[in-house]
């Protein structure tokens, strides 16, 4: 019941291939985004990972290098910030509202998300009321609905909150996840 599905090329316990990408987004039901999740990989490799696998989106992390490369990606591009970082308190004049949205996550050194750690709902809620956004970090199935009245994102995203004990996703989970989230509108 998700309206998005990530698929994670950076390197990370998630990650998959092109390859494996692709036969994912091959079974995905029509009306279902694809989002490839990229950190620190460059244009030509991210590019090469779109036309292989044929994802909609790219999800790209908020570095100066990666920021530059958003404008040579011919796709709806998602950049993921941390509510954790102090300069990321007021949000930045985007000029290109169409083709660009941002994922806030509670990222701390050295990990772009994926942490499970809860972000800061009021960072993230000021955000909202100016921009259209994806709220990440330490949301499950018991806090997504509270997380959606609080802040009133765009979207949610979640990733590790989601997952068993095992570390892989849970399909109950998912379950209860999207209909908390959409119950919570």
């Amino acid at each position: 019941g998700a309206d998005m599905i990530g698929l994670v090329f950076a390197k990370s316990t998630r990650q998959v291939t092109p390859e494996q990408a692709r036969e994912i987004v091959r079974a995905i039901p029509s009306g279902v985004a694809t989002v490839g999740v990229f950190a620190d990989e460059s244009v030509e490799a991210i590019n090469h990972a779109v036309r292989v696998s044929g994802v909609q989106m790219v999800q790209i992390a908020d570095s100066s290098e990666q920021v530059r490369l958003k404008r040579q990606l011919k796709r709806l591009t998602i950049v993921a910030r941390s509510t954790a970082n102090p300069i990321n308190a007021v949000p930045p004049p985007f000029a290109d509202k169409q083709r660009s949205l941002t994922l806030l996550d509670s990222a701390t050194t050295g990990l772009w998300g994926g942490t499970g750690r809860l972000g800061d709902w009021d960072v993230a809620a000021k955000w909202a009321r100016e921009y259209p956004i994806i709220l990440a970090g330490g949301l499950t199935p018991n806090n997504v609905g509270e997380a959606i009245r609080a802040v009133q994102p765009w979207g949610v995203d979640v990733s590790s909150g989601i997952e068993g004990p095992d570390g892989q996703k849970d399909p109950a989970r998912m379950r209860a996840f999207v209909e908390a989230a959409r119950s919570a509108h």
